[in-house]
């Protein structure tokens, strides 16, 4: 199991991009949640109060229907997102990355 610090930690810019990219691309929040260090429950969360998805959109219980795209991986994730913060002229460093120097840095 992952190690993810349950505080609330305000968003960034740089973050809600990256979450609204993401879920534009059909990655899944379990994909979402590795690459940005936050839990699938903050995520779905963020995702209706930062106005990227309409709250009820899929009802609960019932798994929204599949299409043929490839699954993305965590691994394609952070390249969409690396091209994308080159774009923006955001720094090309993940919120995981970020977490995992701490505990290093800690040790």
């Amino acid at each position: 199991m992952r190690n993810i610090k349950h505080t609330k930690r305000p968003w960034s810019e740089q973050e809600i991009a990256y979450l609204s990219l993401g879920h534009n691309m059909g990655a899944t929040l379990k994909t979402l949640s590795i690459v940005l260090n936050r839990t699938e429950s903050a995520l779905n969360k963020a995702l209706v109060r930062l106005g990227i998805r309409q709250y009820g959109t899929t009802p609960r219980g019932k798994k929204p229907r599949r299409t043929k795209m490839s699954p993305i991986t965590p691994q394609r994730l952070r390249q969409e997102i690396a091209e994308f913060a080159k774009k923006q002229g955001y720094p090309v460093i993940f919120p995981d990355q970020i977490a995992l120097r701490k505990r290093n840095d800690l040790l």
